[in-house]
């Protein structure tokens, strides 16, 4: 499990060690509080205040590396598009797919040039689709393989045969998607931040029934 765990929070770009360290001071902060609470107020409901906190900062800590992972993973597939789209122009201008995947490497990040100098010392070594195939590999999108096989079938046939066309249609309907995800990932995040004004009522009125209800406790035990 811990070992599992490890993998993905490297995977997400952080330190497995300090993950699990933060996840060890959010146990002993916790422990303090509810030890705290207890000396304070004996065996009541407001023990279930620093467990809660506890339970709700374990659940995000180990939830945010799906997100992270997700995050890194959306951003390939959109600098993806944003290279295909370089790298369909310069098809267009009668460049070979070998010299058009070089060419686009200038307009890639470190990692994704990484892959791409992978892909044509690959292709050097691999006349076969096995290059391209490892290169969609690389991407949770099967419509990302899709386009890349139709990008090897022009190596077989030529760039100015019917795989061009059909390169032409698989990419433009991956770019539309992947732009509609973009949109309504923007969308999603607007709408997201119209729920604040509720949390932030709804701890109000928590607050304030904690407060009522600890008065009540104290007018009582002093009847």
């Amino acid at each position: 499990m811990k070992h599992s765990l490890g993998k993905k929070i490297e995977a997400a770009g952080l330190n497995p060690k300090t993950e699990f360290l933060k996840v060890g001071i959010l146990f002993l902060l916790t422990a303090g509080l509810t030890v705290g609470a207890y000396f304070l107020y004996g065996l009541s409901y407001v023990l279930i205040a620093p467990i809660g906190l506890f339970l709700a900062g374990l659940y995000f800590v180990y939830t945010r590396y799906d997100a992270i992972l997700k995050g890194k993973s959306d951003e390939n597939q959109e600098e993806f598009v944003r290279l295909f789209t370089y790298f369909s122009v310069y098809i267009g201008n009668n460049y070979n797919v070998y010299k058009g995947l070089e060419s686009i490497i200038p307009f890639a990040s470190p990692k994704m040039a990484e892959k791409l100098q992978k892909l044509l010392k690959a292709i050097d070594e691999d006349k076969t689709v096995q290059p391209f195939a490892d290169f969609a590999a690389e991407f949770p999108d099967p419509k990302i393989r899709e386009v890349m096989i139709s990008i090897y079938q022009m190596v077989e046939e030529g760039s100015l045969s019917r795989y061009l066309e059909q390169f032409h249609r698989l990419f433009a309907r991956l770019s539309e998607e992947k732009h509609e995800g973009v949109a309504r990932k923007r969308l999603g995040k607007l709408e997201s931040l119209s729920f604040l004004p509720l949390v932030g009522a709804g701890i109000s009125l928590l607050m304030l029934a904690l407060a009522v209800v600890e008065v009540l406790g104290g007018i009582l035990s002093g009847l």
